[in-house]
């Protein structure tokens, strides 16, 4: 599933195959909009606002910026956004925009703008 960032003592959200499927895109385009929930593997969603919820007591999924009490599946893709938008590599940052939006119910879109580590001509 996911894994602590490097330098960073909370868990990473995304699973690594769907980063690694996101960050593939960038290499033939410059943006991209996705449908979060088809994205991600089938339940992602639900499970792993479970597993956030049922840990919250551990330093790696506390997510102090969320506040205190239960996570929604909402607040789940706002740390998913943060996360994003914070990721870089060796050759800079990731993204340049990261946006995601409820449309529906319980759907989420995501916006992505590629930074130039990603996308390369």
């Amino acid at each position: 599933m996911g894994e602590k960032i490097r330098g960073k003592e909370e868990y990473f959200i995304l699973p690594e195959n769907v980063l690694g499927i996101l960050l593939s895109f960038g290499k033939f385009r410059d943006e991209g909009e996705f449908d979060l929930v088809g994205l991600l593997p089938c339940g992602y969603l639900e499970y792993i606002t479970k597993v956030v919820n049922a840990n919250r007591h551990l330093r790696a999924f506390a997510y102090p910026d969320m506040g205190e009490g239960e996570i929604s599946k909402w607040k789940i893709c706002r740390i998913l956004e943060r996360q994003l938008r914070e990721l870089s590599c060796e050759d800079g940052r990731c993204f340049d925009v990261v946006k995601i939006r409820k449309f529906g119910a319980g759907r989420f879109r995501l916006y992505v703008k590629y930074g130039p580590a990603v996308h390369r001509e």
